[in-house]
């Protein structure tokens, strides 16, 4: 079971997504990124920019694991409060395996910026299930 903490800013500006913490370099995404983002409603973009925010947190702080997919919603639905998203039912993908994770999600109001990020991994999620769940290969 991994358990992570960041407070991280994901600041997404033409042609720029930077994750700013004091132990994390800084990442960068195309302009295309931030014009998918900018079409979506807020919830939407809500729940993306988390997506986003939790595949490059399990990337740098996980062994092994190369997360290519999150869904927060796979499991069961999050809830959103405020400006904050949260849920246990969410899954993440790497080397074509589901894990089962819980997280908490702290955005800005515009829903372009991730302000604090938390997640725990947990079992990973029998491919018997996947159909249940809307998850693939």
């Amino acid at each position: 079971m991994v358990v992570a903490s960041i407070q991280a800013a994901f600041l997404v500006v033409p042609g720029l997504c930077a994750a700013a913490n004091a132990n994390a370099p800084v990442a960068t995404a195309d302009a295309r990124l931030t014009r998918s983002l900018m079409r979506l409603e807020p919830a939407q973009r809500f729940q993306q920019i988390c997506d986003v925010a939790a595949m490059k947190m399990i990337a740098r702080e996980s062994d092994g694991m190369r997360p290519d997919r999150a869904m927060l919603d796979a499991l069961s639905p999050p809830s959103e409060k405020g400006d904050t998203l949260a849920g246990s039912g969410a899954a993440v993908r790497s080397k074509g395996k589901w894990r089962q994770m819980s997280f908490s999600c702290e955005a800005t109001a515009d829903r372009l910026s991730v302000l604090r990020f938390t997640y725990k991994l947990g079992d990973e999620i029998p491919g018997s299930q996947w159909e249940r769940y809307g998850l693939w290969q």
